[in-house]
């Protein structure tokens, strides 16, 4: 017991974030939790960065993964004081914000955990479907950007604007920070024509960070005919191609860098001049998501370590030091 009370202090100390009551009732009754395919890390793994890779969100602290090699973690914007529960998919889909809250999540995987099995307790009520599976975790969670934005989606693939659109402010009121559902908002807008406003949209999906963002094809199943590309890609392209608006030059040269991690840290530098610390972080963090090799990752680490030390920033300097030695 005092051993599980040293790790949750230990906790908060090594991550600034006070770890969920669930989480602490979980790791009281298990030393290793599993609930459907997701296995938790003892806490002293969670504490001592065994999830951890280099080249990941810095801001990300994982405590668990699955089968398919998926990581779950915590996250918390500096805008909010809430913490989301973030899955990294690792097919490259992004970092998706799938719970708004530790005890939300817990919900989420016991119904997962229903579906998937099909226990013959729970036969009657389990989802029958992916559409019947999101309905209901809607129920469990009603912030999850992850499902809002997916029953949006079905809604718009019906042509179910107005709920759509809901749906989508929702997302947008819940994680201001994740891309997807500006994209998504710009999209619903400019299928009914309102072409000014889906371009607000776009640029707001833009100038979110490319880790907050994920793969259209999370999209697909719920009935939308869009291309296999990221959503940041997608929305960059329509907002280049567009002639409705005038879009200002900072905004086009952050469309413009796409998967460049040079050209994001020399935008990142005219943003220093501009004193938009905000928006150079914002392309330091860009440019380590977008980094291909060991060179482009350094360099990437050293900005982002210069930049930390500078705005006094102690411990996202710290983990980007260690992250970069993993």
């Amino acid at each position: 017991m005092e051993g599980i009370q040293s790790e949750i202090a230990q906790f908060e100390r090594v991550w600034g974030l006070a770890l969920p009551e669930s989480f602490i009732n979980l790791y009281h009754q298990e030393e290793t939790p599993e609930i459907d395919d997701c296995h938790f890390e003892t806490l002293e793994d969670v504490n001592a960065g065994s999830l951890r890779w280099k080249g990941m969100l810095p801001h990300y602290i994982p405590f668990a993964d699955d089968a398919d090699g998926n990581v779950f973690g915590f996250y918390r914007s500096e805008s909010s004081d809430k913490t989301y529960i973030l899955q990294y998919q690792e097919d490259g889909g992004g970092y998706i914000p799938i719970s708004s809250g530790g005890r939300l999540f817990l919900e989420r995987q016991k119904l997962m955990e229903i579906y998937n099995t099909q226990d013959e307790d729970n036969i009657e009520s389990a989802p029958h479907n992916e559409r019947e599976l999101h309905e209901q975790l809607l129920t469990v969670d009603p912030l999850s950007p992850d499902v809002l934005l997916y029953i949006g989606a079905s809604h718009l693939a019906d042509r179910k604007y107005d709920t759509a659109r809901k749906l989508f402010q929702r997302a947008v009121e819940s994680t201001p920070w994740f891309a997807d559902p500006h994209g998504l908002m710009a999209l619903m807008n400019q299928i009914r024509g309102n072409e000014s406003i889906a371009v607000e949209s776009w640029i707001n999906a833009v100038e979110r960070p490319i880790f907050l963002s994920s793969s259209l094809v999370n999209y697909y199943h719920a009935g939308l005919k869009i291309p296999e590309m990221e959503m940041i890609e997608w929305a960059s392209e329509r907002l280049l191609t567009q002639t409705v608006v005038e879009i200002g030059p900072i905004v086009k040269s952050v469309a413009s860098c796409l998967f460049n991690t040079k050209a994001r840290i020399e935008l990142a530098a005219e943003l220093r001049k501009l004193n938009h610390i905000a928006g150079e972080e914002r392309e330091l963090l860009n440019a380590l998501a977008v980094a291909v090799d060991d060179s482009e990752i350094n360099t990437a680490y050293d900005t982002l370590i210069e930049f930390y030390e500078r705005v006094g920033n102690r411990t996202m300097h710290q983990r980007c030091i260690e992250d970069k030695n993993l």
